[in-house]
Order: C-alpha cells, then sequence, then structure tokens
C-alpha cells in the first residue's frame, strides 16, 4: 500500500494564501498566485472564501488584500489552546 498523505487541498491552498502574508501585509491576486503558482481564478475563488469568513479584507481601491480581523481573533477565541504547554508563563490567568 502507498503512503498517502491525509490532507485537503483547498485547505492547504488556503493556509498557502494565508501565509504570503507572512512577508508583506497587502497583496493583489496576481502576487499571490504567483507566489503559491495557482491560476488567478483558483486564487480568487478561495480568497472570495476567506473574505466571506474575515480572514482576509480587499481594498475596493487598490484591489488588494490583508488579512482580516477573524485571523486576529483566533488567539482570543480560546488562548489556552494557542499558547504551547512549554510556555506555562504566557497562561491567562482564571
Amino acid at each position: 500500500m502507498e503512503d498517502r498523505k491525509l490532507t485537503v487541498r483547498a485547505v492547504e491552498r488556503a493556509l498557502d494564501i494565508l501565509l504570503c502574508f507572512t512577508t508583506r501585509s497587502d497583496l493583489g491576486l496576481t502576487e499571490i498566485a504567483s507566489q503559491i503558482g495557482l491560476h488567478k481564478s483558483t486564487v480568487h475563488r478561495l480568497m472570495a472564501t476567506l473574505e466571506d469568513r474575515g480572514f482576509v479584507i480587499r481594498d475596493a481601491a487598490t484591489e488588494k488584500y490583508r488579512l482580516g480581523i477573524r485571523i486576529w481573533s483566533c488567539p482570543l477565541i480560546c488562548p489556552a489552546v494557542m499558547i504551547p504547554p512549554f510556555c506555562s508563563c504566557l497562561r491567562w490567568s482564571d
């Protein structure tokens, strides 16, 4: 039996898109597509989903995207999960 990764391609692609924002704060579709090696139409559909969920926002004037409020709220939703166990000094107090 061959070894297969148990991953979902759409999730991998969405995460690759989010990782593009580690080097720049705002990016256009062409820049993102080029960075991750996908067609612009594919990136557009993924960005529409990420935008709908609040993970990215699009500036209508520049047509560039940046990370949305939802990405920043993730650690606030469940802070104990987001802090690695070796960082016990950073745990939230009850």
